[in-house]
């Protein structure tokens, strides 16, 4: 039977449940996926940087190569032409919907799903799919991504500021309940502040969005406290977080609450691995409830009779893991409604499927290629530059980033759909991303000169570093299908066609991934350099929690006193009331990291989401989720469509 109900697409996108969700497998996911780096760089008048690139008015670098019309960047834009013109970001919308029915969710991966069902302690994009459906989405944002101030706010809290800019006032709504009936309250936010940052806890995240700078955090999180003095419970539904300095507020993702009545008798380092955690058990206050779990396959939901919002229009959702090599037949014979995320080496062969819209939006994930220079301190808790590392010279990275043509791998290996990267903030972004942003244009000849020049001469048939001693850089690749491999290769190539001894560290070899990365002391320092990450930044931009000091995410290890200063002004006092300063600020880190090259994005993407043509309501930014919310979606058949 069908209900026609009023139903109204918000224009807001919910901040996503992970602080900082690194990918997960098959384009989302690596070798352990953060964030980004570096080093200085400066315009010049004429607007050329020190390394002597200027592009002219004909569309010609200075070593005349003629750029490609259709990779250019029209004026007031952020992506290129040809691929605004591949954009489609919604289904139809309409109230002509059945009772409920069941939506069939794919994430499509490689790999089991982790089952980590809380984002205090979550780092992987499917586990965070999962959290959509349950948690729920906390505050509401802008089409900047930023959060929406006191009643201008959509989700189940609204957050106001002080006037001193010092205290968030973090309220939850009347009649936000968790699934077992009980009241979403201050204790259970302030909870998930204790959990996060108690020295006992194995959550990691600490740091990453400011809570470093609230007040007693930093004493608490060392063992020095019992309580963190700046968090404080105004009343049942009210939380007060103080902070000793001026922080991005609108920026900051929150730890989502933790329910107090349930997790108070488990010791914090058992947390984790608890049932109420990783089985059927776990609950949020989101517009579905966890019914069963298949470990690492699926998950399915109810209805939540009881959400806020409203109940939603569907009975529930069934999650899968599906096979990147399998979707495309399964999306084809109607088992799939939506579909996160498709294959870009698979589309050609499914693009002209009569069920199915692909629906394309630009992404907050970017692949990167990254050169360890430093190493984790466990004691001091932050990144040190190691002036010894085979990869500590400027010069060998970013002649190694010269010799990688991208434009061609973007073109070649993914069908012209993905584009070159040209900095760390993805053009999802569009106020803080720089279009303006220069990469060191790709030559052999000139990547050889700058070799040269650095003192990297030939001994024998290899280059030796600029004091005699053999260089041998080790290498490791994230390889999630023949293309990845393909480009894989490519890299390689291009680095010995520079004379580089490149020695490949087979990622069988490791024990886990997160070896290359470790911050408990085990971390693989004898490798140099990983090739194929991948970061998603979620919808906060700030890179301190991939690039600052005390990140545990800051895969390059690159630490420097310029880098501190950026991106402290980017979360300053003066760049939280000043959006044009703040602006700029970003965009002044963007190419201070392309100059120091310790990490160099590769490729930006589509969110490319697949959706059978039965569903409605579906419109989305930057994100798999629906702009409006979960709870909004419909069907108009019993059945999906079939191909």
């Amino acid at each position: 039977m069908k209900r026609n109900k009023f139903l109204v697409l918000l224009s807001v996108a919910f901040l996503m449940a992970l602080f900082l969700a690194a990918c997960g497998n098959g384009d989302d996911n690596g070798a352990a996926d953060p964030d980004p780096d570096e080093n200085g760089y400066v315009e010049d008048e004429n607007g050329e940087d020190e390394n002597g690139y200027v592009e002219d008015e004909n569309g010609e670098d200075e070593n005349n190569d003629v750029v490609d019309a259709g990779n250019e960047i029209p004026e007031g834009d952020v992506v290129p032409a040809r691929i605004r013109a591949m954009m489609q970001t919604a289904m139809p919308s309409s109230d002509d919907v059945i009772d409920g029915g069941v939506l069939r969710f794919a994430r499509v991966d490689g790999s089991p799903f982790a089952g980590v069902l809380h984002s205090i302690w979550a780092a992987s994009a499917p586990d965070s799919n999962i959290h959509d459906f349950f948690l729920g989405a906390l505050m509401s944002v802008d089409e900047n991504f930023l959060i929406e101030l006191g009643e201008d706010g959509r989700g189940a809290a609204m957050m106001d500021i002080s006037d001193d800019g010092l205290t968030a006032i973090l309220t939850i709504r009347d009649g936000v309940y968790w699934h077992d009936g009980e009241p979403v309250t201050s204790r259970d936010w302030e909870f998930a502040f204790e959990v996060l940052g108690h020295p006992d806890s194995t959550a990691v995240r600490w740091g990453q969005q400011n809570e470093q700078f609230i007040v007693g955090g930093t004493a608490f999180h060392e063992g020095d406290a019992d309580y963190i003095e700046g968090v404080t419970i105004i009343d049942d539904r009210t939380l007060e977080v103080e902070y000793t300095q001026i922080v991005a507020l609108r920026e900051t993702v929150f730890p989502d609450p933790l329910p107090y009545h349930r997790f108070a008798d488990i010791p914090i380092d058992e947390m984790e691995d608890h049932p109420y955690v990783r089985t059927e058990e776990a609950m949020g206050w989101g517009p579905f409830i966890i019914e069963t779990i298949v470990p690492g396959e699926s998950v399915t939901f109810t209805r939540n009779e009881n959400y806020w919002q409203g109940a939603p229009i569907l009975d529930g959702v069934e999650y899968r893991i599906v096979s990147p090599e399998a979707i495309g037949e399964e999306l084809r014979a109607g088992n799939v409604d939506v579909a996160h995320t498709f294959t870009e080496g698979a589309f050609p062969y499914y693009q002209d499927l009569t069920n199915t819209t692909f629906l394309k939006s630009t992404s907050f994930v970017y692949t990167y290629v990254v050169f360890r220079v430093g190493y984790w301190d466990v004691d001091e808790g932050e990144s040190v530059l190691n002036p010894d590392a085979t990869m500590a010279d400027v010069a060998l990275r970013r002649a190694m980033w010269k010799a990688i043509d991208n434009a061609l791998v973007t073109e070649v290996w993914r069908g012209g759909l993905r584009w070159e990267a040209s900095s760390l903030i993805p053009p999802a972004f569009p106020l803080f991303h720089n279009p303006e942003a220069r990469r060191p244009a790709y030559d052999m000849d000139a990547a050889n000169a700058l070799l040269d020049e650095a003192g990297f001469a030939f001994d024998g048939n290899y280059r030796a570093n600029p004091d005699g001693t053999p260089l041998e850089i080790n290498v490791v690749g994230v390889i999630r299908d023949e293309n990845y491999e393909a480009i894989y290769h490519y890299y390689l190539e291009q680095w010995r066609q520079l004379g580089l001894n490149i020695d490949i560290v087979d990622m069988a070899d490791l024990p886990t991934s997160g070896d290359f990365f470790a911050i408990d002391g085990t971390e693989r320092t004898d490798l140099d350099v990983l090739i194929g990450g991948a970061w998603s930044t979620g919808t906060n931009p700030n890179p301190y929690g991939l690039f600052g000091r005390t990140a545990a995410f800051n895969r390059s290890r690159y630490v420097s006193e310029r880098n501190d200063e950026l991106l402290y002004s980017i979360g300053s006092e003066r760049a939280v009331d000043d959006l044009e300063y703040r602006q700029q600020a970003f965009h002044d880190w963007q190419e201070y990291m392309i100059e120091n090259a310790t990490i160099f994005p590769t490729e930006f993407r589509f969110n490319f989401i697949p959706v059978n043509n039965r569903v409605v309501n579906f419109e989305i930014v930057a994100t798999h989720n629906p702009d409006g919310g979960w709870h909004l979606v419909g069907l108009t058949d019993e059945e999906t469509h079939v191909d």
